[in-house]
Parts: structure tokens; C-alpha cells; sequence
């Protein structure tokens, strides 16, 4: 999961508004300095910064993730009646997991709660 981070930080800086945002603090931060270090250094470490916090959102979903139901698959996915959870191996090791249970609204469709495949076995059918 952590392996998202990088692009989720890139998708966050192609937004409209956060480069709005820190052109603006660049910007007023050059105006009133009149230097151009305090504003390079500002954007660093803001960059800085909003990289650490979408670390911190994504390893506080990853923890929330094994608290609720991870760490407790037997009651999760395998006891509950219609619930699934299949596990893919390739040569003898565990190369991803599907988890399911029956959905909320029709008891006759699995709704796909969990997926995880190794990134060196994704694409491989």
C-alpha cells in the first residue's frame, strides 16, 4: 500500500489549487522578503511537509485496515456464512489475497472488501 505514496504525491501536485496555492506563497513570500531563498525554502519545506502527512494518512488507513479485520481474517472472512477469502500462490508463495463478503443490500452478490497482489506478479492474469 505504502508504494502509492509517491504517485498519490505527484496526483496531489498536478491539482489546480495546490500549485494555485503554493505559487501564491512563493509569491508573496519573494514580494515581501525580497529574497529569493525564504521563498525556495518555504515551498521545500511545505513539500516537505505535505509528504509526511500523506505517509502518515496512508500508514494510519493501513493500521485501521489491520485492526478492524486483518489481523482477525478467521472471524472477518472465513466464519461469517457466504464470506470468501482466497489466497494466490505462485511456486509455493503467497503472491496476493482476495478477501469478499456478501454485500449489505442482496445477499446474492459478494462485495470485494480486500485485494493485495505483489507489484511483481500484477498483470500476469
Amino acid at each position: 500500500m505504502s508504494e502509492h505514496i509517491p504517485s498519490s504525491c505527484m496526483h496531489i501536485l498536478k491539482q489546480p489549487l495546490a500549485q494555485m496555492i503554493l505559487g501564491c506563497v512563493f509569491c508573496a513570500l519573494l514580494t515581501s522578503s525580497k529574497s529569493i531563498l525564504l521563498p525556495v525554502l518555504a515551498i521545500t519545506l511545505l513539500l516537505a511537509a505535505g509528504r509526511q502527512s500523506v505517509n502518515y494518512m496512508f500508514t494510519k488507513y493501513i493500521q485501521t485496515c489491520l485492526e478492524k479485520d486483518l489481523n482477525h481474517i478467521q472471524q472477518s472472512y472465513l466464519d461469517p456464512p457466504l464470506a470468501c477469502f482466497w489466497v494466490a500462490e505462485s511456486q509455493g508463495r503467497v503472491v496476493g489475497t482476495v478477501a469478499c463478503l456478501p454485500a449489505e443490500k442482496d445477499q446474492n452478490f459478494l462485495q470485494l472488501k480486500r485485494m493485495s497482489v505483489k507489484k511483481t506478479h500484477r498483470g500476469q492474469g
